[in-house]
């Protein structure tokens, strides 16, 4: 942000060299007319006649921080200035030759004439040099220049002016289009960057999912493996046999005041880990015509169908068997059921 100081040619800030007037000069003719004179600003000027080269050198000096600067002077006409009546400046800026003013006298005095102006300076401190050249007349009136700063607000301009009582005014400005254009840019690279990182987290999320479903799949693909068992011991029972092949025909051991059943139902809960030692429900759907001669085929149909492991369904249908005796009375355990690598002889 920047703002536009003007200084008056009466402000201490100018510093002047050589013999230069403030106000009416009778000795030197500079006297414009009262019309132009009210339309200098404050109604003051400074002014300096060079008649040769021989003559003391007549130069004024500004010294500012900003970025641009412009010098505004009145011109006077020839009919009462016998002497000097054309006007011809040389500029330099930061010691540097920045350009002339040169107009030969015309017919009436001129106000608010611009002199000189130097844009695209650097933000720093420069230094203006006005140079009187030889057979002209000088009329300085006032200076601007553009200063940037950082403590005027990004909504408006300030031109603030000092007057040779050095009071200020100011006068507020509506924002230009260069200034709305770096707002509405912000504006929409923050969009750009809220879009960009929805959609990365979008795309982590899926990334995750899909990892998460690959180490399911082994798991689930483990447990289909595990269902796949044998048994050398199955077969030779027959009552264990005859219950297996006789569908929908619920049985079950009471020990212990815990049940543990096998039940054959249609709609078996797909869940692993249902059959414990105390009491769960195992289930499979299993009839007179399809079950197979080969008992562990259909056992493992059976763990397959009621989504449990294959060791868990052994060790129910262990906990299910009825407990033999012998002829003495005393109790046989059943037998341990096993997958075909455990050896059981």
């Amino acid at each position: 942000m920047s703002v536009n100081v003007t200084i008056d040619d009466s402000d201490p800030a100018i510093t002047y060299n050589g013999a230069w007037v403030f106000q009416a000069c009778a000795a030197c003719n500079v006297n414009p007319s009262s019309a132009v004179l009210s339309q200098l600003w404050g109604t003051t000027f400074h002014a300096a006649t060079r008649v040769s080269d021989e003559d003391t050198p007549k130069e004024a000096v500004f010294t500012f921080n900003g970025t641009s600067v412009y010098l505004f002077g009145a011109t006077l006409a020839s009919a009462a200035r016998p002497l000097v009546r054309d006007a011809d400046m040389s500029f330099f800026v930061d010691n540097v030759y920045a350009g002339e003013f040169k107009r030969t006298a015309g017919t009436h005095d001129e106000a608010n004439v611009q002199l000189f102006v130097q844009n695209n300076l650097s933000s720093s401190e420069h230094t203006l040099l006005v140079k009187l050249n030889a057979n002209s007349v000088a009329v300085l009136d006032y200076l601007v220049y553009e200063e940037a700063t950082d403590a005027v607000s990004s909504e408006y301009k300030t031109n603030v002016s000092f007057s040779s009582s050095s009071s200020a005014t100011t006068t507020v400005l509506p924002p230009t289009a260069d200034e709305v254009a770096p707002v509405s840019n912000r504006v929409r690279v923050t969009a750009i960057v809220i879009t960009v990182f929805f959609l990365l987290v979008i795309m982590a999320a899926v990334v995750i999912w899909m990892r998460r479903k690959q180490r399911r799949e082994p798991i689930e693909a483990s447990l289909d493996e595990e269902n796949v068992f044998y048994s050398n011991i199955l077969r030779p029972n027959k009552w264990l046999f005859k219950r297996l092949r006789s569908n929908n025909e619920p049985f079950a051991q009471h020990r212990e005041a815990k049940w543990v059943a096998f039940h054959f139902r249609d709609s078996p809960p797909k869940r692993v880990g249902q059959i414990t030692a105390t009491s769960s429900w195992v289930s499979s759907e299993l009839d007179n015509s399809t079950v197979p001669d080969n008992v562990d085929q259909a056992l493992g149909a059976a763990a397959r169908r009621a989504g449990i492991p294959a060791h868990q369904l052994l060790r129910a249908l262990n906990l299910m068997l009825p407990e033999q005796t012998r002829s003495d009375g005393e109790a046989i355990a059943p037998p341990e059921y096993s997958r075909r690598s455990d050896s059981v002889s």
